[in-house]
């Protein structure tokens, strides 16, 4: 470089020729001129009983990192560079799980009494500087109770040509799919049952945080179970059962996260229905949060929901996208949800550049009513050691608000007398008793 070069010029330093020697496949090398001072890098190493786990710097700090609880003692230790090589530097965990007891630039943890997702968040600051810049590396590794099972050398479960076992239990993407689940790098879509969520380049889409705390590191999609929310529901959250609603057929529930935003901003996810699954008059997207339980989306402020029809190749329109007409229109079949970054609809109801959403499409149901009128049976003559069948039509004493066809069943009472026991009576002042067979109450089924 020229003495004379300034601050922010660049120079391309390009290798020509080489003796005795042949050249790299990348042969060149761009370099950056910096005038003044420069905010500090930082480096995570982490290990696993002396053998190296993984190296976690700002380009790869999405990926999460999986942990066998039961391989030993975990070591991290953060390096921090600084092209000003005078400053000096102090580092912070504040961000930090509280249950590794981060400090200093290495520490040690036992995963063995740990379970599920952990933050690493060192912070760099400078010491000796007018500016004290100060950087922030974030990342996220998952602790794994029982031992990871061992990956076949000869399956590749994701059909991308990468065998189970060269693939393994890192999610090199970050979107809590493991690599040999996961067949798709674009961190702008995530897989449901059918088609792929999206949302707008520069914003990342993962897995949700019931998905990957009830499925681990089985969860190969944003499709989550009712069990999978009831499981991870914490003390003073708000009831999970969406009662008086009924989720559409072909339409799971998903738990999606969106990062990468400027905190508060409003990111847009779009959602492609099931192939034959439209929308119609009584749909409604359910959101649930902590703070408010399931709740219809609606639009509020900046939070809004909107539809589209797939194109001929079954496509839906990109997020943003002018085709997204206000509201859920009956027979499109691509959704859009625009969700505030720490809004209502916000399930961790923090402003912190993520949103995460778990919520369902879904209609309103009513439950059926009975009649409150005794039900006449009438009086029927049986002979001696013959038997009667009294009917009685339970569709005229049942009606459902949503027109929905009935079926009926027992739950409990007497319908059959499996065993009869005799009640005799003597006459007075004879020789004769007379004899009735009842049913016996504890018989009844």
């Amino acid at each position: 470089m020229l003495s004379d070069a300034l601050g922010g010029q660049t120079g391309v330093f390009t290798l020509t020729q080489a003796d005795n020697a042949q050249l790299p496949l990348v042969d060149s090398s761009t370099i950056t001129v910096i005038a003044g001072n420069a905010a500090p890098t930082i480096t995570l190493a982490l290990t696993q009983n002396g053998a190296p786990l993984a190296t976690i710097t700002a380009d790869n700090a999405d990926v999460i990192h999986y942990i066998d609880a039961t391989a030993g003692t975990v070591t991290v230790t953060a390096t921090i560079d600084d092209i000003n090589s005078d400053d000096t530097h102090a580092i912070s965990w504040d961000g930090s799980s509280e249950v590794l007891a981060a400090q200093g630039l290495r520490f040690d943890f036992s995963p063995e009494q740990l379970a599920g997702n952990l933050n690493l968040s060192p912070t760099a600051t400078e010491e000796n500087t007018d500016d004290l810049f100060a950087t922030l590396l974030t990342t996220q590794i998952k602790v794994i109770s029982t031992a990871l099972p061992e990956l076949p050398t000869d399956v590749d479960s994701d059909g991308d040509g990468i065998f189970d076992s060269a693939e393994g239990y890192k999610d090199s993407d970050g979107d809590g799919i493991v690599d040999y689940l996961d067949n798709n790098p674009d961190t702008t879509e995530l897989p449901p049952l059918a088609g792929e969520l999206k949302t707008v380049s520069g914003l990342s889409l993962s897995l949700g945080n019931v998905s990957t705390t009830a499925q681990g590191i089985s969860a190969n999609s944003a499709i989550i179970s009712q069990a999978d929310l009831d499981s991870t529901a914490a003390d003073g959250d708000e009831d999970i059962s969406d009662t008086g609603y009924f989720p559409l057929a072909r339409a799971s529930l998903i738990n999606f996260k969106v990062s990468g935003l400027v905190a508060g901003d409003a990111a847009a996810v779009v959602y492609p229905l099931a192939d034959s699954v439209v929308i119609t008059e009584n749909i409604e997207y359910r959101k649930y949060t902590p703070a408010a339980g399931w709740q219809e989306f609606e639009k509020q402020g900046d939070n809004a929901i909107s539809s589209a029809i797939k194109d001929e190749a079954g496509n839906c329109p990109a997020p943003n996208s002018e085709s997204y007409l206000d509201g859920l229109t009956a027979v499109d079949n691509c959704i859009q949800l625009t969700i505030v970054d720490g809004g209502m609809y916000d399930a961790d109801a923090t402003e912190n550049g993520s949103i995460e959403d778990p919520g369902v499409l879904a209609e309103a149901n009513s439950a059926p009513v009975w009649t409150t009128n005794p039900v006449q049976l009438g009086t029927h003559n049986v002979n001696e050691n013959s038997s009667v069948t009294i009917t009685e039509d339970l569709a005229a004493l049942a009606s459902d608000a949503d027109g929905d066809a009935l079926t009926f069943a027992k739950v409990s009472g007497p319908v059959l007398c499996k065993t009869a026991i005799p009640l005799c009576l003597l006459i007075p002042y004879s020789c004769y008793k007379v004899c009735f067979y009842l049913c016996n109450p504890f018989y009844f089924f």
